[in-house]
C-alpha cells in the first residue's frame, strides 16, 4: 500500500486539511482506490530508445511498448530490478511485429527538461489512456491500459476469431506457474513474485465466461468456456506487482484545493526518496531531509502532475490554493538555505530559526511562477 497516493485519495474523499491526519487512516476501500488511479503511455519523441514507442510510469516501475512486445522494468525490495518481456507469437512461434497507437489523450502533461539549453527540451509531450497495438491474431485486437499497481491487457476477440490463437512468451524469468486462485506466477531467482490476476472474460450485459490461464514451459495462453460466437468477447488479464509499491517512508497530507474544473490539488510532506513524481516535473528528487510535494489529480482520479518541492534540509507543507487559470500557491514551513526561490522574490535568502515560505507552481507544475521566503531572525 503506497502511503503517499493513500493520503492524496483521502484528501480527496474527506477533504483533509489538518495535518497528520492522513497518515492514520488505514482503509481497504482507500487502497482499491488507489491501486485504480489511471497512469498515461507517454508517446516517445526521442526521450527514450529508439526501439520503444510508448512508456508507462506505474507504481511498481516502468513499461515499454516497442515493435515486437512490451518490456516491463519491475523494481523491488532494495531496489532491485526485474526485466520480463512479453511477446505475442504466431501459429509458427514466432514474435509478432506490430505498430503500436495511442488512443484517448489523456489530461497528464508530461515535458523533459534536460540541460540548459530551451533548445534540447521537450514539452507537453503526447500522453495516452489507452494503447492500441492492433488485430495481432485474426479478428483479436489488443488493446493496454495502465493504472497505479498494474498493467491491463485487454483482447477483443470479434465473432469467428478463436481465442485459442493468442499465444505469449515471457522472456526474463525462470519459469510460469499457475497458484490454486488461477494467477499466473511469474517466477524469478532472487526476485518476489510478481502475479498475473485470474483472467476475466465477459460479453454484452456483463455475461461473465469462465477463463483460466493455460501454460506450456515460458508461454502462457487462455481455456475460454462456453460463450456466444456470435458476440465480441473481452479478455482481460493483468499484470500486478504487489510487494512493493511507492514511497519507503512517511508522508503527510495537511491541504487540498480543487479548482473550477474539478481536479484537485493537493499538499504536505514527505520523507521518501521515491515519493512518485511525473516525468517533467519541477523537482524530481528529495534534496535531503522531508520534502513538500504537491499533486495535482484530475476529476476521475488519475494523476496530472506530481512533484517535490524543496531544499537539503526539512520543509513541510501545510495549505494550497489554485487560481482561476490553474497555478497553484503552496505554503508552509522550511529550515533549508537553499529552498527554491525565484530571482525577483520578496524575501531571496534563509533568514534563520525555520521560515515560512509562499511558492505559485505553474498550471503544468514544471515551473515556479514565483517563490520567496518570508521571516525573520527568530521563531
Amino acid at each position: 500500500m503506497t502511503k503517499q497516493l493513500k493520503l492524496l485519495i483521502v484528501a480527496l474523499l474527506l477533504a483533509l486539511v489538518s495535518c497528520g491526519a492522513v497518515s492514520a487512516v488505514d482503509s481497504s476501500d482507500v487502497d482499491a482506490q488507489i491501486m485504480d488511479v489511471g497512469v498515461p503511455f507517454v508517446e516517445n519523441q526521442g526521450q527514450k530508445d529508439s526501439e520503444v514507442s510508448y512508456y508507462a510510469n506505474t507504481f511498481y516501475g516502468t513499461s515499454y511498448i516497442t515493435h515486437d512486445g512490451i518490456t516491463h522494468q519491475i523494481i523491488g525490495e532494495d531496489n532491485k530490478t526485474l526485466v520480463v518481456k512479453e511477446q505475442f507469437l504466431d501459429s509458427q512461434g514466432n514474435p509478432i511485429i506490430f505498430q503500436a497507437k495511442g488512443e484517448e489523450p489523456s489530461n497528464t502533461v508530461v515535458s523533459y527538461f534536460k540541460g540548459n539549453n530551451p533548445d534540447n527540451w521537450q514539452t507537453n509531450l503526447p500522453t495516452y489512456n489507452f494503447v492500441n497495438l492492433g488485430e495481432l491474431y485474426p479478428g483479436i485486437t489488443v488493446k493496454l491500459r495502465a493504472t497505479g499497481s498494474n498493467i491491463e491487457k485487454l483482447f477483443f476477440v470479434n465473432p469467428g476469431a478463436h481465442p485459442d490463437d493468442i499465444q505469449i512468451q515471457m522472456l526474463g524469468i525462470d519459469c510460469l506457474a499457475i497458484d490454486e486462485d488461477g494467477n499466473l506466477v511469474i517466477k524469478s531467482d532472487g526476485f518476489p513474485e510478481v502475479s498475473m490476476s485470474k483472467p476475466i472474460a465477459f460479453q454484452a450485459n456483463n455475461n461473465n465466461i469462465e477463463a483460466n490461464y493455460q501454460v506450456k514451459d515460458n508461454v502462457y495462453g487462455f481455456a475460454i468456456g462456453d460463450y456466444d460466437h456470435n458476440q465480441q468477447l473481452i479478455i482481460d488479464p493483468t499484470l500486478e506487482y504487489s510487494t512493493y509499491l511507492g514511497g519507503t517512508d512517511d508522508e503527510y497530507g495537511c491541504g487540498v484545493a480543487v479548482d473550477g474544473d474539478g481536479n484537485a490539488y493537493i499538499t504536505g510532506s514527505t520523507y521518501s526518496t521515491d515519493f512518485p513524481t511525473t516525468p517533467g516535473a519541477y523537482q524530481n528528487t528529495n534534496k535531503g531531509g522531508s520534502e513538500v510535494f504537491v499533486s495535482k489529480l484530475d476529476p476521475t482520479g488519475a494523476l496530472v502532475y506530481s512533484t517535490y518541492l524543496g531544499g537539503t534540509n526539512y520543509e513541510y507543507g501545510y495549505g494550497v490554493a489554485v487560481d482561476g487559470d490553474g497555478n497553484a500557491y503552496i505554503t508552509g514551513e522550511t529550515s533549508s538555505t537553499d529552498f527554491p526561490t525565484t530571482s525577483d522574490a520578496y524575501q531571496t535568502s534563509y533568514a534563520g530559526f525555520g521560515d515560512a515560505f509562499v511558492s505559485k507552481l505553474n498550471p503544468s507544475g514544471t515551473g515556479l511562477v514565483y517563490s520567496t521566503y518570508l521571516g525573520g531572525n527568530n521563531y
